[in-house]
Formats: C-alpha cells, sequence, structure tokens
C-alpha cells in the first residue's frame, strides 16, 4: 500500500472509531480535531496543510465581496504577513494533536481547545490564524477578526505591529498603553457590538443603530466587563464614541512596505 493510501486508510479507522462529531456552524467549519487531524495527515504534516490552508486563506481574502482592503490584503501578505500566517497555520493545525479545532470564517481560521484551554481570551499573533480559547465565543471571534481587519487595512503587518505596540507601549496585556490602545478600543467594540447581536461576527451590521448611539452603552460595558475605569463617567474616555482612526482608516489605498498613498 502506497504512503497516501496507508494515510487515508488510517484516517478512515481513526474517524470510523471516533465519529467527527462535527456541529455545524452559520459560517461554515472544517472539523474538530480528528478532521483536522486527517487533513494534516493527507497533507503531509502541519507544514504541508499550513501551506494550504495559508494559500487558501489568501485566495479567500481576495475575492471576498466584504473586503473593501483588498489590496492592503495583498500587500500584508507580501511584506511579510504570508509568512506570519504560515506559522500560525503550522501552530494551530499542529494544535489538533491535543484535541484542537479550527473553524473557517471566510479566509480566517479560528483555533480554539487543546493549547488554547490554557490561554485567557485569544490572539490575532498569527494574523489570519487566530486563537480563542472557547470556539463558542462569538465575540471574541469579532474581536480577533478585526484585529486582522486592521492589519489588512494598514497594508503591512511589520508596520501594523510597529504601530501597535507603539499605542500599547509595550507588548503585553499590562502594558501601560493598553487600556487606551486605539487598536484594541476597536476590537473591543467589534466584540461589544456582536455580542449584543448588532453586528455579525465579520463586522457587518445588524439592525438600525448608530455609533453615536450605542457609545454610552459601549462605554458602559467596557468598565463593567473588563474593567477599564478610564472608561467612567468622569474618567479620560467618558466621551469615546468610535470613529477610525488613521491607523485602519479606508480613506487611503497602501502601496508596498507600508507607505500611505491618498
Amino acid at each position: 500500500m502506497s504512503t497516501a493510501g496507508a494515510a487515508i486508510f488510517s484516517t478512515a479507522k481513526q474517524i470510523g472509531r471516533h465519529g467527527l462529531n462535527v456541529t455545524k456552524y452559520d459560517w461554515g467549519e472544517m472539523g474538530n480535531s480528528v478532521a483536522i487531524g486527517a487533513f494534516v495527515d493527507l497533507a503531509g504534516g502541519p507544514l504541508g496543510a499550513a501551506a494550504i490552508v495559508t494559500t487558501a486563506s489568501l485566495t479567500n481574502r481576495m475575492i471576498d465581496p466584504d473586503n473593501h482592503n483588498k489590496l492592503g490584503t495583498l500587500n500584508d501578505f507580501a511584506t511579510g504577513g504570508g509568512i506570519v500566517d504560515f506559522c500560525g497555520h503550522t501552530l494551530g493545525l499542529t494544535n489538533s494533536a491535543f484535541g484542537g479545532t479550527a473553524d473557517w470564517y471566510r479566509g480566517n481560521v479560528s483555533y480554539s481547545g487543546g493549547f488554547m484551554n490554557f490561554v485567557d481570551g485569544g490572539g490575532a499573533f498569527g494574523g489570519h490564524a487566530i486563537f480563542v480559547q472557547d470556539r463558542q465565543d462569538e465575540g471574541m471571534i469579532a474581536h480577533e477578526i478585526r484585529h486582522v481587519q486592521q492589519m489588512e487595512k494598514r497594508g503591512n503587518r511589520a508596520m501594523y505591529m510597529k504601530e501597535y505596540v507603539k499605542e500599547n507601549r509595550g507588548i503585553s496585556y499590562d502594558a501601560p498603553g493598553y487600556e487606551n490602545n486605539e487598536y484594541e478600543i476597536d476590537a473591543r467594540y467589534s466584540q461589544f457590538l456582536k455580542n449584543t447581536n448588532r453586528i455579525d461576527v465579520y463586522g457587518n451590521k445588524k439592525g438600525n443603530w448608530s455609533n453615536k448611539s450605542v457609545a454610552a452603552e459601549f462605554r458602559i460595558w467596557l468598565y463593567q466587563n473588563y474593567p477599564y475605569n478610564s472608561f467612567k463617567p468622569g474618567g479620560d474616555n467618558d466621551d469615546w464614541e468610535w470613529g477610525e482612526s488613521f491607523q485602519h482608516g479606508e480613506d487611503y489605498t497602501h502601496s508596498f512596505f507600508g507607505a500611505r498613498v491618498k
């Protein structure tokens, strides 16, 4: 029997023994750890699987009608973002060996379970490979997808990270600028809007509301859920209202290496 045939036979036995046990979500799904493990096996290992997913991710992002920053997406990929994505997918797919799962979100892949059971919240350090602790936490997934959209709008992953760290005044969650980091506030806003059913997980608006009308509710949500005291009445951010800043606005296009072209 060939290597590929042996892998298929082994995978079939594994699936037959354990079952797929896949819950279908409205955004579609790659499957649970058994199905992901089968995909990794058939692709020749995590590196081969990551190469396939990275290519599929870029293709999907470029044809997604809701992606209004396709040039930024392409520039980001070509100037190093593709390497970061590949590494992120390699880590996420390897996580299937520890019971991790993967879900497809229009070119973004949300990895959860496995080692993510020991991490609080989520992270977009893998670019289009996002990591969340709770697979069903759509608010957190919307938060991380918003970070990916920020990267795409910036058009250069290295420049994005440079600006993010500058805003954050460090790289950790307890850095002095984390509470007021515009990138984080923007992503938390998406999380809030998804949790209150005002957007879908991709940020598409649902219902009749305005940023101004929900600003006060968002500020209350922030200091009740995190808590961030600067958003309380009398705090430095007690008049905060959402508006895309230059870091992740849509009023410019991108050229290579992150230079802005008006």
